[in-house]
């Protein structure tokens, strides 16, 4: 097995969703795709970080659903305790001219918690398609700089460190 890597960090362009929650349909639970689009969006910035092309779905994934892990690809950080840090930007759009929007925190929904674990789930074996950055979310020992914040355009920072 390779060395584990020292850091993984990346942007993630577009509106950041929280992790959808299952909802109960005639007894059956069905998922909430609310947040696919931004959680794709996560799993292809991480790939970029990572440097790696992802693999193409069965031939029955539609266009946009999530991208899988390649086979044979190592996850950077496959064992052991690991630091999260995110922070969420949310654009202020037409609002006041301030100088430091990047230091105004953001204070409406969505749930900073709920981000959060979008960002957990889509670095993991989101869907089984395959773990991407940890074997398993409760790798996640830390929490660094998590935050909602106010800014010029939508998007977040995600850095990943082993502890």
């Amino acid at each position: 097995m390779s060395d584990q890597k020292s850091e993984l960090h990346f942007t993630v362009p577009g509106i950041p969703r929280p992790a959808p929650r299952a909802r109960v349909d005639r007894g059956r639970g069905r998922p909430d795709a609310s947040a696919d689009e931004w959680m794709v969006a996560v799993r292809t910035a991480a790939f970029r970080a990572l440097k790696v092309t992802p693999a193409g779905g069965p031939s029955r994934q539609r266009a946009g659903s999530p991208i899988w892990t390649p086979p044979g690809f190592e996850v950077p950080f496959p064992y052991g305790p690991v630091s999260l840090e995110c922070r969420f930007f949310f654009a202020i759009g037409d609002g006041p001219a301030l100088m430091d929007l990047n230091s105004l925190s953001h204070d409406q929904k969505p749930d900073l918690s709920n981000l959060v674990k979008a960002v957990e789930d889509a670095l993991g074996d989101w869907r089984k398609r395959g773990a991407l950055v940890w074997s398993d979310d409760c790798q996640v020992a830390s929490y660094v700089d998590v935050e909602k914040l106010w800014g010029r355009e939508d998007g977040a920072f995600v850095r990943i460190r082993p502890l």
